[in-house]
């Protein structure tokens, strides 16, 4: 087996566990980071992916993907600037509220206008 790959089982199985055991979704870091937005800034898909099945399973409040970082920047702000509609189309069936489809960052940026520029 190799080691990439291994590595990709650890992380799995550890992720999964840390989820299995109700670690919160919308926590912040000092910077108002989610685990999502970490999962998205990193390229790291498939947790983020996780992330939002694992929200849907738990049909948990919507809210928590409204958390913004100090630049007032969310999830959907980073998988629309990276151009990823599954995740954009995942986060706006857990929550297609205006606060956050219209939340801007420090740049009065939308999730739109960071679509629109790529």
């Amino acid at each position: 087996m190799h080691g990439k790959y291994n590595g990709s089982l650890i992380f799995i199985s550890n992720f999964q566990i840390l989820l299995g055991q109700g670690a919160l979704l919308g926590t912040q870091n000092e910077r108002g980071e989610t685990p999502l937005l970490e999962a998205l800034e990193s390229g790291a898909l498939f947790a983020a992916e996780l992330l939002l099945e694992e929200a849907a399973k738990a049909r948990l409040d919507g809210k928590w993907l409204c958390g913004a970082t100090i630049y007032r920047e969310t999830a959907l702000h980073e998988a629309a600037r990276k151009g990823l509609p599954g995740i954009v189309s995942a986060m706006l069936a857990l929550n297609n509220s205006a606060s956050l489809t219209r939340a801007q960052d420090l740049n009065g940026d939308t999730a739109l206008h960071l679509a629109a520029g790529r």
